[in-house]
């Protein structure tokens, strides 16, 4: 944004012979010019803004993705692409968990987010089983919520899916360690009443 001073020359060649008024004028011109520029951001300022936000996705652990209403990525961070067995983001948009995974996995996908879509209400904590690269089988909790257009328009689906798997096999393994020491309760149950 050019500046009043002497250093500029727009405004150099205009207060060197100007009167009052006329600085007058170019000090409120300045001023809307600075106004406009923060209420309506410049092309830099929206570039640093869809960096930034690809910055955050990309850097968070979870699974982070939107699609439209045909199920078709239209966007997704590194560990999407990556988990899906893809090499970027390319690789990814266009398809849809059917290109991506098992019938029958796929289709229960594709149900929750239609019924997202549909109600226009998101749905949060899901438990879900996912394969995901190299036949790796995961746990995971997904929240969805309708990605809606300027006009307000449901548009697709915004996921995000946090991998539970390590939570889920401690879970087994206290439900495990619980029916056992049952097993071994019972049984010392049934040993004392045959000694009575």
């Amino acid at each position: 944004m050019a500046k009043n001073t002497s250093r500029n020359p727009r405004y150099a060649a205009l207060n060197a012979g100007g009167n009052e008024d006329t600085r007058r004028l170019i000090d409120a011109s300045h001023r809307l010019a600075e106004e406009v520029a923060r209420i309506f951001p410049t092309e830099p300022d929206i570039a640093d803004r869809h960096y930034w936000l690809e910055t955050m996705i990309n850097h968070v652990p979870d699974y982070i993705y939107a699609k439209d209403v045909e199920g078709r990525f239209l966007i997704a961070n590194q560990v999407t692409v990556a988990d899906n067995g893809l090499e970027g983001l390319k690789d990814i948009v266009g398809k849809t968990d059917f290109d991506l995974h098992p019938p029958h996995m796929a289709q229960a996908i594709a149900d929750i987010e239609r019924r997202v879509i549909e109600t226009g209400e998101p749905i949060f904590g899901i438990e879900e089983r996912a394969i995901v690269s190299k036949g790796r089988d995961r746990w995971l909790m997904t929240s969805k919520v309708p990605l809606r257009n300027k006009r307000g328009e449901i548009v697709g689906v915004v996921g995000v899916s946090r991998d539970i798997s390590d939570r889920k096999a401690a879970e087994r393994l206290l439900e495990g360690q619980a029916r056992l020491l049952e097993m071994i309760a019972n049984s010392h149950r049934s040993t004392n009443s045959f000694a009575t």
